[in-house]
């Protein structure tokens, strides 16, 4: 295979490695979480120019997601229980429709279940999913609880 520059090699081959060093990898890092946080929080300290433009084109480059986000974070924080499992703590907003801000509000490990597929949120008609946001108690749309 021929790569037209080194930055998509290097990706190529850390995919490659990562699936067959998998286990390996994840026991590096859960051995070495603790200093690991730390030593990123100190760079993101020291670096606090890179990590803002990083955001700022992050911004550009996802309008919908950013705007979603800004939605959630300025009305629906009012919500204090996972709508899954009633966890009262953090709390994030699962968007299953960026353009309509249409979403639950989750606990981050009901958050990780859904995105890895555990627990299913469909959108694949609109019946199905309005059932399955009756289920999990409201539904958030454009402002709406």
């Amino acid at each position: 295979m021929v790569y037209s520059n080194t930055k998509e090699w290097r990706k190529n081959w850390w995919k490659k490695y990562y699936k067959k060093h998998k286990k390996e990898i994840k026991a590096r890092y859960e051995k070495n979480k603790m200093h690991i946080k730390k030593v990123h929080k100190k760079w993101m300290l020291n670096n606090k120019d890179k990590v803002k433009r990083f955001h700022k084109n992050y911004r550009l480059k996802y309008p919908e997601k950013t705007k979603a986000y800004d939605y959630f974070k300025n009305n629906n924080r009012k919500r204090e229980r996972c709508q899954i499992c009633s966890f009262k703590g953090k709390l994030y907003f699962h968007h299953i429709d960026y353009k309509k801000n249409l979403g639950i509000t989750v606990c981050n490990k009901c958050h990780h279940k859904i995105h890895n597929k555990i627990i299913e949120l469909k959108e694949k008609n609109k019946r199905e999913l309005k059932i399955i946001m009756y289920a999990l108690d409201s539904i958030y749309v454009n402002g709406n609880s």
